[in-house]
């Protein structure tokens, strides 16, 4: 009988899962040691965002992308609070300021979408949420309650712009808290 109970424990024992942890840091290649944003993209690789930059890990090393003068495409801000990726494995990448930029990840090359954030010629409005669907189609909310269809294309850096102004009333300006898309492809607005 005892045999028996010590057969039971022991194989609950060994049957149990090993897990390693890491720890990354600075001293690793990380650009910073707190991280805002965490991604894993379709071919493995982690993405963090952090104060300051966007980080790519292989698994082995970091690759470390910021903003600079001499970007042409590059991020305008170091600090990287939202990474999400649609269906073409674009990144789409909101900063601090609530600027946007999508991210070639092929390429390594940066569209910035900042324009598209306008209400009007003279008024900025921060990116407050991206939702990305199927067949490269994503939807940007500012916080001041525009909505913007963007279709990208795949493997080509063109895309298509759609605006859907949402004005609310005029006691209360309007605010999108959230898009969902259906099975027969209609998409849904959650509104205040």
């Amino acid at each position: 009988y005892i045999l028996l109970l010590q057969c039971i424990f022991s194989a609950a024992l060994f049957s149990q899962p090993r897990c390693a942890f890491s720890h990354y840091s600075v001293d690793d290649g990380l650009s910073e040691g707190i991280i805002l944003a965490m991604h894993q993209d379709r071919n493995g690789f982690m993405w963090f965002g952090t104060f300051d930059g966007l980080n790519r890990f292989d698994g082995y090393n970091f690759k470390v992308y910021k903003s600079g003068f001499k970007t042409h495409n590059g991020l305008t801000n170091n600090r990287i609070d939202n990474i999400t990726e649609d269906d073409l494995g674009y990144l789409w990448i909101r900063t601090y300021d609530g600027e946007l930029h999508r991210m070639d990840t092929r390429t390594e090359e940066f569209t910035n979408f900042n324009e598209i954030s306008y209400k009007s010629s003279d008024s900025y409005s921060p990116v407050q949420n991206v939702y990305c669907f199927s067949e490269g189609e994503t939807w940007v909310v500012t916080e001041a309650g525009k909505c913007i269809e963007v279709i990208s294309h795949a493997g080509s850096p063109a895309y298509d712009v759609k605006n859907f102004p949402y004005e609310g009333t005029p006691d209360e300006p309007g605010k999108i808290n959230l898009i969902h898309k259906d099975r027969q492809k209609n998409v849904w607005f959650l509104t205040d």
